[in-house]
C-alpha cells in the first residue's frame, strides 16, 4: 500500500514538473525550487577536553532537504533542515562514539536564473542545532555557508533554469560548545545537489 502511494506520488510529481516540457511551453512562473543535498568527505577536527589533543574524526555524513524560493531573479530565500553525523570511533579517550546534528535553518542564496549550463552559487544560513550524542544533548546557534557551481540540464534555457546539478563546499565556522567531553572545531563537507522546481503555473 505504502509503495502502490509513493509510486502514484511520484508519478504525479513527475507530471506536475514535466507537464509543459511535453507541451514544449515553457512554465509561466517558478514560486521555488526544492532540491536534496547529499554531504560526504571533508573534515571534523574534534578537541578532546581531557588532554588538550586536536584529533581528526574518522568519518562524517549528512543530507538535507532545501527549499529555495523564487521572487527575485539573482538572491533567493533559503530553507534548510538536515541532518549530519560524525564518526568518533576513533577517539579511545572518550565514550561516544557517534555526534548527531539536526538542524534547521533560514538565510539566502545567490542563485543566477539566467539558463547558463554552469553558474556560480553561494548561500549563507543560520539558524538552531540539535546535537550530540542522543540528538538533545545541547540546542545552539548553527551558521552554513556553501558555494560551488550549477549544473543546468535540457536544450532550452527556461529547461536549464527548472532542474539542474549544485557541486558546492560546505563550511561550518562555528563548531559547538564542549559535549561529552570533546568540542567540535570549524569543520567543512562536499555536497552534491539534485534541484528542481516544485510548484510552477
Amino acid at each position: 500500500m505504502v509503495f502502490a502511494l509513493s509510486f502514484f506520488a511520484a508519478i504525479a510529481q513527475f507530471k506536475a514538473v514535466y507537464s509543459d516540457h511535453f507541451s514544449l511551453a515553457p512554465p509561466k512562473k517558478v514560486y521555488y525550487f526544492k532540491g536534496l543535498n547529499f554531504e560526504f568527505l571533508g573534515q571534523q577536527n574534534v578537541e578532546v577536553l581531557s588532554t588538550d589533543q586536536i584529533v581528526p574524526a574518522r568519518s562524517q555524513f549528512g543530507f538535507t532537504g532545501d527549499l529555495i524560493y523564487s521572487p527575485f531573479s539573482d538572491l533567493h530565500p533559503e530553507t534548510l533542515l538536515g541532518y549530519r553525523q560524525v564518526n568518533l570511533s576513533n577517539i579511545d579517550s572518550i565514550g561516544v562514539r557517534k555526534h548527531h546534528d539536526v538542524y534547521i535553518l533560514i538565510g539566502a542564496r545567490f542563485l543566477p536564473i539566467n539558463g547558463q549550463v554552469l553558474r556560480p552559487t553561494l548561500s549563507a544560513s543560520a539558524g538552531l542545532n540539535f546535537r550530540g550524542a542522543s540528538f538533545a544533548d545541547q540546542i545552539a546557534f548553527e551558521m552554513m555557508l556553501r558555494g560551488g557551481l550549477i549544473y543546468a540540464f535540457g536544450n532550452d534555457e527556461w529547461e536549464r533554469n527548472n532542474s539542474f546539478l549544485m557541486f558546492e563546499c560546505v563550511y561550518r565556522p562555528v563548531g559547538s560548545d564542549a559535549i561529552g567531553g570533546i568540542e567540535l572545531l570549524p569543520s567543512y563537507m562536499f555536497s552534491v545537489s539534485l534541484v528542481m522546481t516544485f510548484i510552477q503555473e
